[in-house]
């Protein structure tokens, strides 16, 4: 989906705010805009929210996240 200045501005800001806020958990990964495949062998069976935090996994940087992985 298109974003505009402004709403693409909102994403930044809100990722930023929340890495902050979960900055001394390593165990804690923040991403946005990016795929999240929920269904192992089914690639359409995925979403890419906004903006996602996912407790229990390493704090790295991903192309896309797998739950099952």
């Amino acid at each position: 989906m298109a974003e505009s200045d402004i709403t693409g501005d909102y994403m930044t800001y809100s990722v930023e705010a929340v890495k902050l806020y979960f900055q001394a958990g390593s165990d804690v990964y923040v991403s946005a805009n990016s795929f999240i495949y929920y269904e192992q062998g089914n690639n359409p069976a995925v979403v890419a929210p906004d903006i996602y935090v996912v407790f229990g996994v390493a704090n790295h940087k991903r192309d896309n996240y797998k739950v099952w992985e």
